[in-house]
């Protein structure tokens, strides 16, 4: 890495002759290295998910760009419990096939965090 390269978005070394300064930058920039590696950490959160009834596929585009390793119920109007289909995926590295059982009939609305 170059001086002034950007190691997360907005952040950026500063240039400097302090080597105090360059050894405490070059520590930041592992540990952010590291911290963009956990895969929990660099995922999609994916709002207003709706559910067609109980025990049928939901397919969500997860944004990714790779096949989601797994995911986190954040947010539901209704207690649910979700979990991945058996269903084929023909897309893994756009979409999951979920599925979600609830004790309630009709529609119900959920996010979760797609990693």
């Amino acid at each position: 890495m170059r001086q002034g390269d950007s190691i997360f978005g907005g952040i950026r070394r500063v240039a400097g002759s302090d080597s105090e300064n360059s050894a405490l930058q070059q520590q930041l920039d592992e540990a952010l290295r590291q911290l963009a590696a956990v895969p929990i950490l660099n995922g999609s959160l994916i709002t207003g998910i709706k559910t067609t009834g109980i025990d049928t596929d939901i397919f969500v585009q997860h944004g990714l760009g790779r096949e989601a390793r797994g995911f986190i119920l954040v947010n539901s109007d209704y207690p649910i419990m979700l979990y991945k289909s058996s269903t084929a995926n023909a897309l893994p590295g756009r979409q999951i096939v979920l599925r979600a059982n609830y004790s309630a009939v009709g529609v119900r609305t959920f996010s979760a965090w797609f990693f």
